[in-house]
C-alpha cells in the first residue's frame, strides 16, 4: 500500500524544523524549500568552524567537543557544496586547508575524530574513535577534495582516488557508514572513475542495505539512503522495495512532525536530549528532501 506524506504532515514537519531544530537546519530548510538566503546558511555554519579552519563544536550531534574533526569538516563541506559554494569562498578554503594539513601519511587518510572527542559528552561508540574503518570518512573527504580540486594538488588527489578504489575492491563486506562514504565519493567523481566504485558497491549492497521492512525501525542502512534519484545506479535493483521504504518514512513521522532517531547514546543522559532534538531536526529535513525528490508529498 502506497502511503505518501500529506500536506498536513508536511506542515507539521516544517513547523518542527523552524521552531525546534538548530538554526542551521532552519536555514537549510528555508534555502531548500522556500528560496531562502544562502548567506544565512553560511552564517549559521560559521558558528561551527574553528580558527584552524576545521569544523567541530557539535556539528556532528553525537559528540560535543569543540575541537575540529575530519568528520565534522566533511559534513560542513558537503553542506557548502550542496548550497553551491565555490572554491573562492573563505570557509571552503579554510576547511580544505585544515584537511590537507591533517592528512596522515601513515594512515593514508584521516583520523575520523581527535582524541579530545572523549573529553566532552558523546555517544558511547565515540569512546573509541580509532575503531572506525579506513573509508569512514576518508572516502567522503576525498570526494570533497575532488569537488574543490582547484585548491588541491592534482597528483596528490589522483593518488588518493586510486588508493580509495583499490581499497574498496579489496573488501568483501562493508558497514553502512563506510558504504555511504564511498557512495558520496562516487557521486563527486567523473563518470569513468565513479563506475569503478558503483559496480563494487552494488555487489556489497546486498549485505549492507536492509530490505527487511521489519528491521527498518532499528539502526540500519535503508534503501532511500542509497537511492537518491531515479537516475541512481542502484535504482533498478532497489526500486520495488524503495517505494515501500518511502511509504514507511511517511508512516513513521511522529504527530509532532519530526522523525525520531533509531539510536540512543547509552550515557550522558543529561546531554542526550539536546543531541536527540538536534537529530530530530536533521532527520526531518533529510526525510523531507528525500520524499520531495520522489514526489512522495501530497
Amino acid at each position: 500500500m502506497t502511503i505518501t506524506l500529506s500536506g498536513v504532515q508536511f506542515n507539521h514537519a516544517e513547523n518542527y524544523i523552524l521552531e525546534k531544530s538548530r538554526p542551521l537546519e532552519s536555514a537549510l530548510y528555508l534555502y531548500d524549500f522556500k528560496d531562502g538566503n544562502k548567506e544565512e546558511v553560511l552564517k549559521e555554519l560559521k558558528f561551527f568552524q574553528n580558527e584552524d579552519g576545521g569544523f567541530g563544536n557539535g556539528l556532528e550531534p553525537d559528540f560535543r567537543c569543540k575541537h575540529s574533526s575530519a568528520l565534522s569538516t566533511s559534513i560542513a563541506l558537503n553542506i557548502l557544496l550542496n548550497i553551491g559554494t565555490d572554491h573562492h569562498n573563505q570557509q571552503v578554503k579554510e576547511a580544505i586547508n585544515y584537511l590537507l594539513g591533517t592528512y596522515d601519511k601513515n594512515k593514508k587518510g584521516w583520523a575520523i575524530a581527535p582524541d579530545e572527542v572523549t573529553s566532552a559528552p558523546h555517544a558511547i561508540w565515540w569512546s573509541m574513535p580509532d575503531q572506525f574503518a579506513w573509508g569512514n570518512q576518508t572516502a567522503k573527504i576525498i570526494g570533497s577534495l575532488f569537488s574543490y580540486n582547484q585548491l588541491v594538488d592534482r597528483t596528490f588527489l589522483k593518488k588518493l582516488i586510486e588508493e580509495a578504489i583499490s581499497y574498496l575492491h579489496a573488501q568483501s563486506k562493508m558497514n553502512q557508514h563506510e558504504f555511504l562514504s564511498f557512495l558520496r565519493l562516487a557521486e563527486k567523481l567523473s563518470k569513468k572513475e565513479a563506475e569503478h566504485i558503483y559496480s563494487k558497491l552494488l555487489q556489497l549492497s546486498t549485505e549492507t542495505v536492509t530490505t527487511d521492512i521489519a528491521k527498518w525501525s532499528t539502526y540500519c542502512l535503508q534503501p532511500h539512503q542509497i537511492v537518491r534519484t531515479t537516475q541512481s545506479p542502484f535504482y533498478e535493483t532497489y526500486k520495488d522495495i524503495l517505494f515501500d521504504n518511502l511509504s514507511y518514512l511517511a508512516e513513521t513521522q511522529t504527530k509532532e512532525g519530526y522523525w525520531q532517531p533509531t539510536w540512543h547514546w547509552g550515557q550522558y543522559e543529561d546531554v542526550w536530549p539536546i543531541a536527540e532534538r538536534e537529530w530530530r531536526g536533521k532527520l526531518t529535513l533529510d526525510n523531507l528532501i528525500t520524499l520531495r525528490m520522489f514526489e512522495w508529498i501530497d
